[in-house]
């Protein structure tokens, strides 16, 4: 069989960018023979002008892909649901004079003014005899909301019995609980906070934050309670 028989050729066309920005069109011959394969010279090259206006659209930079360049979101501001940081929530309060006793004292060093005092003279069961509460949220709350609560405490120890006191977010009358919180207290004042995913939606005055004091003798002194609604980490 004749050789020149046995021969393809394949043309393609290309382009490509030359370094100082231009465009070229090459057209080239591709010989495949049986046995061997050559590639022939160029036949044509077609060089077209680029306009200045082509040139600095091909010369613009891309767009950055770094996550770190983009456009940094803007915070979302929480929403206080509950704010004990005025005294009027003090009043709120459950106990006997023989149990306990309250009272509202000076601070001084902190963010905050005022503390309640509470004084349990004697343990009583259940331990929530003794308490005090918060005041009730003043904004709604949506499933699937984060919820952060905190508050400052300090104690002082009566008998040498290590300070007890149990913080919970519950809905209206004590019907759920939330948020449950067991903190170490000392007789330093510290900030306490915890972290809650509400299952369901609650409305305006169908929570609070409760301080269940009357595990042990013993001096309390609570202040600032809040809880806000926090964003997703």
């Amino acid at each position: 069989m004749n050789r020149s028989m046995m021969c393809r050729t394949i043309v393609r066309r290309t382009r490509g960018f030359l370094v100082a920005g231009l465009a070229a069109w090459a057209t080239l011959s591709v010989v495949g023979c049986a046995g061997d394969t050559t590639v022939a010279s160029d036949e044509s090259v077609e060089t077209p002008t680029m306009s200045q206006e082509e040139m600095a659209i091909a010369m613009q930079p891309k767009p950055a892909t770094d996550p770190s360049h983009a456009t940094p979101k803007t915070p979302v501001e929480p929403t206080v649901v509950i704010d004990g940081s005025d005294t009027p929530w003090l009043g709120y309060w459950q106990g006997e004079a023989a149990r306990a006793e309250k009272e509202v004292v000076p601070v001084a060093g902190q963010t905050f003014k005022e503390a309640v005092r509470v004084e349990v003279h004697e343990p009583v069961d259940p331990a929530w005899d003794v308490q005090v509460l918060s005041p009730n949220s003043t904004a709604t709350v949506d499933a699937g909301d984060k919820l952060r609560v905190t508050f400052w405490a300090r104690a002082e120890p009566v008998d040498g019995q290590k300070p007890e006191v149990t913080a919970i977010l519950q809905t209206d009358a004590g019907a759920e609980y939330l948020l449950v919180m067991e903190p170490t207290l000392t007789d330093a004042w510290r900030q306490f906070e915890g972290d809650v995913t509400s299952e369901a939606a609650h409305g305006l005055d169908e929570l609070a934050v409760v301080f269940h004091l009357g595990h042990v003798r013993q001096t309390v002194e609570i202040a600032d309670p809040r809880m806000v609604t926090v964003a997703a980490e």
